[in-house]
């Protein structure tokens, strides 16, 4: 699990205020150029990507709807078992 925070270089440590208030356990990259963003043309937010062990994008998700937390739990389990 990796985070990807987009917001520019004056409000990187709000960033970072957030997540230790929620104690969160996996990394944060900062992406205030914009460079990671553009690659995964993740334009909206929240945008999800699974990567499986051999690098490859296997799902890529722009937005959040009510059980899509289910559908992406769904693959990564899929993916630990093979």
């Amino acid at each position: 699990m990796l985070a990807l925070a987009i917001d520019d270089e004056k409000s990187v440590a709000k960033v970072e205020t957030y997540v230790k208030s929620r104690n969160y356990k996996f990394p944060i990259l900062y992406d205030t150029d914009g460079q990671v963003t553009r690659s995964f043309y993740a334009f909206d937010i929240p945008h999800s990507v699974l990567i499986d062990f051999n690098g490859k994008i296997v799902h890529s998700h722009q937005g959040y709807m009510k059980g899509d937390e289910i559908e992406l739990e769904n693959l990564i389990i899929g993916l630990l078992k093979d």
